[in-house]
């Protein structure tokens, strides 16, 4: 990576303490615990969103993050039982509910990511790379959440979704910390750079093709599966993808791309993974299953995802330029 500036965004530390109670691990938990099930979700975000701008040491706002993140995913996961199997034309009530826990995802992302950013700004700690770290990939975990409930609900991300992410890889790959082993990774991959390769072999997997119910267990088989990939400087024959850091853009087809287009890039090699996973389909074809931890994962799904990987995408049309009128008749 060049010295070029991140561009994460994060809100401005302009609140002295959150309304309702102290920013301390012992008054946040006693705060939380005793939180109604049915405001849980709305309560939490009132106070992300405060404690993202309120001043606070970097390891005691890592640890309000850690105190608050089990009732996060337990909010969310209520929130998102309305978006298996959702039609992608469901009316504006059928998906508030999992677009509020796709914003509570955002906030506690944030939430890490101001952590990050604040311990490497300060410094001087003992700790400041494994806090730094751990902050990192706790953001790219929600982050990558965010992104996956997107896909779910085939609905475009917000802006600044992707850029955010590939923002939180440059800055960990700038303090040399990527490759560092998360003692507790969640469900994501062991490192920073295995965590954002989730995300990214997620999509370039061709998602739209698949049932929401089979993007839920690629995406975590993925956290095992994307240590086998890797991110280049420089393309190789087997990087068929390639990732624009600056941008707010997924990854796109290597061919598609103008070599001129992009000052920072990485390539996508996906070699060893492929490997792996045409082996695993061949032993897959004699079982009739796939089974990966806890995931049952179909073999037209794996099929789906070794061809998405090592073949080279083109349309079969080509647009064209035109001019007229088209009359629209609504019903």
């Amino acid at each position: 990576m060049t010295n070029t500036p991140i561009k994460l965004k994060i809100p401005s530390q302009d609140l002295e303490a959150p309304n309702g109670f102290a920013a301390n691990v012992q008054r946040v938990t006693r705060w939380v615990e005793g939180l109604p099930k049915d405001s849980l979700a709305d309560e939490l975000t009132t106070a992300l969103e405060e404690l993202n701008r309120c001043k606070l040491k970097p390891q005691a706002r890592y640890d309000i993050n850690e105190a608050l993140r089990p009732h996060v995913d337990k909010a969310c996961s209520g929130l998102k039982r309305h978006s298996p199997n959702q039609s992608p034309l469901a009316s504006g009530d059928a998906v508030s509910e999992p677009e509020r826990g796709n914003k509570l995802c955002r906030l506690l992302g944030t939430a890490y990511t101001v952590a990050a950013v604040e311990v490497l700004v300060s410094g001087g700690a003992d700790n400041a790379a494994k806090l730094a770290c751990e902050s990192i990939h706790r953001a790219l975990c929600y982050s990558g959440q965010d992104i996956l409930q997107s896909m779910l609900r085939y609905r475009p991300l917000h802006i600044y979704g992707w850029m955010n992410l590939h923002q939180l890889y440059a800055l960990a790959k700038r303090q040399n910390i990527a490759d560092l082993p998360v003692p507790d990774p969640l469900d994501a991959g062991a490192t920073i750079t295995s965590a954002y390769l989730q995300t990214i072999l997620l999509c370039c997997c061709q998602p739209n093709r698949m049932r929401q119910t089979d993007l839920t267990s690629l995406y975590r088989a993925l956290a095992d599966w994307a240590q086998h990939a890797s991110l280049l400087s420089e393309p190789k024959e087997s990087s068929q993808f390639v990732v624009d850091i600056d941008s707010d853009q997924p990854p796109m087809y290597r061919h598609l791309v103008p070599e001129e287009s992009a000052e920072r890039r990485v390539f996508v090699d996906t070699d060893r993974l492929l490997r792996g996973l045409r082996e695993l389909h061949k032993r897959a074809e004699q079982t009739g299953a796939t089974i990966e931890k806890e995931s049952r994962l179909p073999i037209n799904v794996l099929q789906q995802v070794v061809a998405a990987l090592s073949e080279r995408r083109a349309r079969s049309f080509k647009r064209v330029s035109t001019g007229g009128s088209l009359s629209l008749s609504l019903g």
